[in-house]
């Protein structure tokens, strides 16, 4: 186990009259959550009391019994390591951090996540501000088409609601594995002025993202993604968060006394932070072959003096 005391900084194991720790469980082969993790101690560290430190463990590595030991909060990182940190029977508040909200109905049988959890910090952007890039970049736009999935599509009425107040009309479609695209995406194309994409588990496959992209480009559809890659790839502009950003807002978050009830309530009781730092992307040569945007890329609000809003 690592022991964070200023920056990414391992020391000793703290003694059992310590009381201040938060630990944090996460996947410590993955660069994202190492990105994270960094995120968290820049934003965490510098504003608490001496003494205060952040332990880390991988998954698969925690010992309950010892490593629990002092500690007043757990920071679980992702899916895995919630459904980790779960399965212990008692113990400190948790917080469920870089899940994507979809899966938060999935990490229980019953689609409660338990008493200990108190927040949740998702990966996904709401969806109103999905909607204010497509208006920005497209203020004449009327039609937004989006695919929905068999998780997504349970925001269907939310989606439906947060777009008619920003002027624009769904036009929809449901699909239920990567194979119903071809028959689906050609009719929500035909009838929109817009792709806006959700992050559903059943549209992540590179084949159906890379059939998603062509067959917009071919008909001229400026497609909204939900990530830089798919600015990269094709899409014209998305709005996301660095994992660093995601970090940081959990670390500010554990330095406030109001910080396990932040969030907007589900009705399963959870508290669901979206991520507080942001930016846009745009790929303007997209953009130029389209001919579409009228409007410009609004400002994000990225984690340091970074611009909110860029472009390739």
């Amino acid at each position: 186990m690592c022991l964070f005391v200023a920056g990414v900084v391992c020391s000793e194991p703290v003694t059992e009259g310590e009381t201040r720790d938060t630990l944090v469980v996460l996947k410590q082969e993955s660069e994202t959550h190492s990105e994270f993790m960094k995120g968290l101690s820049t934003c965490y560290l510098p504003g608490q009391e001496a003494g205060a430190r952040l332990r880390v463990a991988g998954i698969g590595e925690l010992e309950p019994e010892d490593d629990l030991r002092g500690v007043h909060s757990i920071v679980a990182v992702g899916v895995e390591a919630t459904q980790s940190v779960m399965a212990i029977k008692a113990g400190p508040p948790i917080i469920s951090a870089m899940i994507p909200r979809v899966t938060i109905q999935h990490l229980s049988p019953v689609g409660r996540l338990g008493p200990r959890i108190h927040s949740v910090f998702v990966l996904d952007q709401p969806l109103s501000r999905h909607l204010s890039l497509v208006r920005s970049l497209l203020p004449d736009a009327k039609n937004l088409g989006v695919i929905l999935g068999p998780n997504t599509g349970l925001y269907e009425a939310e989606l439906n609601r947060e777009a008619s107040l920003r002027g624009f009309s769904i036009q929809s479609g449901l699909v239920t594995t990567r194979q119903d695209l071809p028959d689906v995406l050609p009719g929500i194309l035909a009838s929109s002025d817009a792709l806006l994409l959700l992050y559903d588990p059943v549209l992540t496959a590179p084949s159906g993202i890379r059939f998603v992209l062509y067959s917009a480009y071919q008909k001229r559809v400026p497609v909204f993604g939900y990530s830089e890659g798919y600015v990269k790839a094709g899409a014209l502009a998305a709005v996301y968060s660095m994992a660093t950003e995601l970090g940081c807002q959990v670390g500010e978050s554990l330095g406030q006394s109001t910080g396990f009830a932040q969030g907007t309530t589900t009705d399963g009781g959870i508290k669901v932070n979206y991520p507080g730092f942001f930016r846009y992307k745009m790929n303007h040569s997209v953009a130029r072959s389209l001919s579409r945007v009228t409007g410009k890329l609004p400002d994000g609000q990225p984690m340091t003096g970074e611009p909110g809003s860029e472009s390739r």
